[in-house]
């Protein structure tokens, strides 16, 4: 059954934004479902109708950033634009999905933006191993062709995960509306850091701004 994030007054809707709270601030160990029901105002029964499992939960939340991380991954990968262009295109619109997803994004995650280890959540982890891949792979085609200066990938990788999970603890339990801004202070000081030429951010940026424009189109037509 899918589930969309656009009716936060449904009931699962509810237990998700309430479970997610309860992540965040108690981890996903030191909440229990009776926890979960409590704060939403229903009886476990009632929670137990719409979700399996707390471990149901916790996947479902995985999955409504997962899965548009995974689309937005793909759509950037398929460009013919430059590594360090399609790179910043994914920053940009991985911290305005940060910034505006409608839950709260700071419970989902351990550090460096890892997937709880429980086997329960498997396929989670394997969604997020294969964007890590990517990434790695966009910073070693940068360096291979010139753009970057030389940098270890997985390095990056590790930079970006903990940079985002900083945006997801300074946004803080709600969603941040009207973030363009702030979306681009994430990429374009990372790339600044690592163009071989600085002064090229200027044209990345530009480029960029066109991919995610067509990456938006794409997700909507999908």
């Amino acid at each position: 059954m899918s589930r969309s994030s656009d009716d936060l007054s449904s009931t699962p809707s509810r237990i998700l934004s309430e479970a997610s709270r309860l992540f965040a601030t108690y981890g996903f160990h030191g909440t229990s479902t009776r926890d979960i029901a409590e704060a939403v105002g229903i009886r476990q029964p009632s929670l137990f109708h719409h979700f399996a499992t707390k471990h149901a939960i916790l996947a479902t939340l995985l999955n409504l950033d997962l899965d548009q991380l995974t689309l937005r991954m793909k759509s950037i990968t398929r460009s013919t634009e430059s590594a360090a262009t399609k790179l910043h295109a994914h920053l940009a619109l991985d911290v305005t999905h940060v910034l505006e997803f409608p839950f709260d994004v700071r419970g989902l995650y351990l550090k460096n933006e890892e997937v709880p280890d429980d086997e329960e959540f498997a396929e989670q982890r394997k969604k997020l191993a294969a964007v890590h891949r990517q990434i790695r792979g966009l910073v070693k085609t940068a360096v291979s062709n010139g753009d970057f200066t030389p940098v270890d990938p997985e390095f990056v990788r590790l930079l970006i995960s903990s940079t985002i999970i900083g945006v997801m603890w300074t946004r803080g339990p709600d969603p941040s509306r009207g973030s363009a801004n702030r979306s681009y202070e994430l990429p374009d000081f990372l790339l600044k850091g690592l163009l071989r030429k600085p002064e090229d951010l200027k044209q990345v940026k530009q480029r960029s701004e066109e991919l995610q424009r067509s990456i938006r189109n794409d997700l909507l037509d999908s």
